[in-house]
């Protein structure tokens, strides 16, 4: 069995005008995911294995494994934006959910 997946999701990005307008909508879309998915997911990783790390109150010997879910929780996150493709979609192509909110 193989311990290599491809993860992919369509995603309607209207509610980000600069995408439009960038020269390359693609890198643009890339960045808009990896600012608002990847990076604040990395960051609570990065608090939560600081908070782990410094927690007084929890023996040392009893860190190791909420401080390797963390760092696993990280590894990911910097494999995922390493390794992210973006393609643009047809026109018409369905999304399963979106977000109707306009703001």
């Amino acid at each position: 069995m193989s311990s290599k997946f491809n993860v992919s999701f369509n995603v309607d990005l209207s509610k980000y005008p600069e995408i439009a307008k960038a020269a390359d909508p693609e890198a643009a879309a890339r960045q808009v995911i990896i600012d608002t998915l990847l990076e604040p997911a990395k960051t609570h990783a990065e608090q939560e294995l600081h908070r782990v790390r410094t927690d007084a109150t929890v023996h040392k010997d009893e860190k190791a494994v909420p401080m390797a879910d963390q760092l696993k929780a990280i590894m990911l996150n910097v494999m995922v934006e390493k390794n992210l493709e973006i393609a643009t979609l047809p026109p018409g192509t369905a999304i399963k959910a979106s977000f109707k909110l306009d703001f």
